[in-house]
């Protein structure tokens, strides 16, 4: 592992080096585990003698098994790693859409708010169309907003009989000061 952070330094020195002097001059100091000593090579020469050595054999086959097996193997485990989160997270959503309903509106048809209010037995006489109002609610306040020529005024014309037929009290004369 020494002798290959020295030669990743070589390589910098060499491929910075380069710009600005001859690589000839371009040396290292280091020390020299199978001399025991300091040592000053060439940058190239001890490239050289790196690759040819023991260690850059050693290298090689590091560089070969990183590059073949472990990158395979990485591979792999980023992909099984992907499809596990995918089923996780695709899981959760799942559970979460599931989850008792907190507060809100659902959008449902109105023919299927009918069954609901009829099965619940809070379905009242008056109606819009296919919808009905849900019990005791006549007297409550209805809102009905809509750009002109939406059925604000036959809404309410069809309304009005209806409320007359079931004996509510109506107030129709508008105010006027």
């Amino acid at each position: 592992m020494y002798y290959f952070v020295i030669e990743r330094y070589v390589q910098l020195k060499l491929a910075i080096g380069e710009h600005f002097y001859d690589i000839d001059q371009i040396g290292i100091k280091f020390y020299s585990l199978r001399f025991k000593k300091w040592m000053h090579l060439n940058a190239q020469d001890f490239l050289h003698e790196f690759y040819t050595g023991q260690h850059g054999f050693k290298i090689q086959q590091l560089w070969e098994f990183l590059i073949n097996s472990a990158l395979l193997e990485g591979l792999i485990v980023f992909a099984i790693g992907v499809i596990i989160s995918i089923v996780f997270f695709t899981a959760q959503g799942k559970k979460t859409i599931i989850k008792a309903k907190i507060r809100g509106a659902d959008f449902v048809r109105s023919r299927n708010l009918a069954k609901m209010l009829k099965s619940a037995k809070k379905a009242s006489k008056i109606c819009f169309g296919d919808l009905l109002l849900v019990k005791n609610s006549e007297r409550l306040h209805i809102l009905i907003t809509g750009t002109t020529g939406t059925g604000k005024t036959n809404m309410l014309n069809e309304l009005l009989p209806q409320i007359r037929f079931s004996g509510l009290i109506i107030f129709l004369t508008a105010y006027n000061p």
